[in-house]
């Protein structure tokens, strides 16, 4: 069909890229572009996203195989229901249930520029979530995954992103609310060792090189097993000529009680209970009824709302365990207050 759409005798088509897919390896969309002709024929005048619908999607929750090589556990596969998935189904449909008719807009930007950090048309019907599971485990990441605002790039999603509230319900600028340093003091709470105060990040002191290393713990955490290089963004990172067996070295040494928890993919644990405490600080907060939107590991909500979607954040993660309880941080985009 697409050969037939791309011939110079039908022309209603141009052929861009073409997709393929094979059981255990990539998978790519073809793509074409619509010709002149096509949008003379067939193109709707003043169409809009008002003029269209999304479709629920048919399941919330994925599991993902596990991962076994660089082009593994990608792939979904099928599960039994039971008491667990149905409950943790239900905590995604009543996200879901809020979303939809939550009040959030999105201010016009210039043309030709709602394409997402994917590359794709932002679609701001697409409100709703699904939770993904990885390694074949519920207990393995969980984060939420799908709504349109998720893949916005950053400047976009402060500068454009509007959401009602009390005080402004026709929507007002936002603020994202994060736990920081959430990887390591969940390690060090698994580990039932006291979290140093502190930033956790801080390897050398003094802030040096700070966001380096930050990269690198993270990536310790999240590795199956030791690294031989840095990774590149690590490398970039910190000053020429630095080893990787000396900037690992440091990490285990600042971090010696979790040492334990170094290479053994420990992340998608931490991810699972991160994702737990935001899943029940959403219900906390749209039972309040407020605007609180999922953005993998932090919170959005308007700026009028960041004190209370604090409060309740530092609670939740409390009920999870003392060495768990944090006060989030706040960013917002100081640009967003101006439209």
């Amino acid at each position: 069909m697409l050969d037939l759409l791309a011939h110079p005798e039908v022309d209603l088509a141009h052929d861009l890229t073409r997709g393929y897919s094979y059981k255990g390896g990539h998978s790519a969309p073809s793509t074409i572009r619509p010709t002149d002709v096509f949008l003379a024929r067939y193109a709707l005048p003043d169409l809009t996203w008002r003029d269209l619908r999304r479709e629920a999607d048919p399941e919330v929750l994925i599991l993902k195989e596990p991962r076994e090589g660089p082009e593994s556990g990608k792939r979904r596969i099928e599960f039994e229901d039971t008491g667990r998935t149905k409950k943790l189904r239900r905590d995604v449909e009543r996200i879901n249930c809020f979303l939809l008719k939550a009040p959030i807009f999105v201010l016009p930007g210039p043309p030709g520029g709602d394409l997402d950090t994917l590359g794709q048309p932002m679609d701001p019907l697409r409100r709703t979530v699904k939770r993904v599971f990885n390694d074949a485990s519920w207990l393995k990441n969980g984060r939420l995954y799908g709504a349109f605002w998720i893949n916005m790039p950053k400047v976009d999603r402060f500068q454009r992103l509007r959401l009602g509230s009390a005080a402004h319900p026709e929507g007002e600028p936002i603020v994202s609310c994060d736990f920081k340093q959430f990887n390591v003091r969940a390690s060090y709470h698994l580990a039932n060792q006291p979290v140093p105060p502190g930033d956790l990040y801080d390897i050398e002191g003094g802030g040096q090189n700070r966001e380096a290393y930050k990269k690198l713990t993270n990536a310790m955490l999240n590795a199956g097993r030791r690294l031989k290089n840095l990774p590149r963004d690590v490398q970039f990172a910190l000053p020429p000529g630095t080893k990787a067996k000396d900037a690992i070295a440091a990490v285990e040494r600042h971090h010696a009680p979790i040492v334990h928890h170094f290479w053994t993919g420990v992340g998608f644990q931490l991810a699972a209970i991160e994702s737990a405490i935001l899943i029940d600080c959403l219900h906390a907060l749209h039972k309040e009824n407020v605007t609180a939107l999922p953005l993998h590991d932090a919170i959005l909500c308007p700026r009028s709302e960041a004190s209370r979607v604090c409060d309740v954040m530092e609670i939740v993660s409390g009920l999870y365990g003392e060495g768990l309880r944090a006060r989030p941080s706040i960013e917002e985009c100081r640009l967003s207050s101006e439209t």
